[in-house]
């Protein structure tokens, strides 16, 4: 019970936050306005999956240099967690960008591929929010509530258990609040009409 005034406090951060940064000031746009933001919005994925990639290659070399201070042991395990971060670096730096534009876009053209975009960035920002928060999550269970089974401390349980809840409620309220902006611009994106 003492967490759930922060959890409430996270979550209302997370909405307060994606309501200062609106999709569009109005449906009055310019073919040229959504063009412009199409751009922004592709050097910033851009940005932000060579950082996630860079960071992915980064995790799992200091894992494998630390690798005997690692509350994970099982080397089957810890094989199969560094081969799924380089794949998943490997796939942001070779699909993770957005697709540019055609030569010759119409307004209609355009405004699908932002919403196919947003939508493919969408998904992949999930898988690795959640990628992320996986080696945690089986430190938890080996360390604590594994460890608690075995040693009958149930506090231990107790504390892994709530531990591995928070944790996929601040992944499931970062999911959810990024969808929610993303789906916004898209039904956005749908109601604007160009300018003569």
């Amino acid at each position: 019970p003492f967490l759930f005034p922060f959890l409430c406090l996270f979550r209302t951060g997370l909405i307060v936050e994606g309501d200062r940064h609106s999709a569009f000031r109005g449906d009055d746009l310019s073919e040229d306005m959504v063009l412009e933001d199409y751009r922004r919005f592709a050097h910033r994925a851009r940005w932000q999956g060579r950082l996630e990639a860079a960071a992915l290659f980064l995790a799992v070399a200091l894992a494998m240099l630390f690798r005997p201070l690692l509350p994970l042991s099982d080397p089957i395990l810890l094989t199969g967690i560094f081969s799924l971060f380089v794949l998943a670096a490997l796939y942001v730096i070779a699909e993770g960008r957005v697709r540019t534009l055609p030569p010759r876009c119409d307004f209609l053209s355009l405004r699908r591929q932002y919403q196919q975009e947003m939508a493919r960035q969408q998904h992949l920002r999930r898988f690795l929010w959640w990628l992320w928060l996986t080696p945690l999550l089986l430190a938890l269970h080996g360390e604590l509530i594994a460890g608690g089974y075995a040693t009958h401390r149930p506090i231990l349980v107790v504390a892994g258990t709530v531990s591995a809840l928070v944790l996929c409620f601040f992944i499931g309220a970062l999911n959810r609040e990024h969808g929610g902006r993303m789906r916004e611009k898209a039904g956005m994106l749908d109601r604007i009409q160009t300018r003569a």
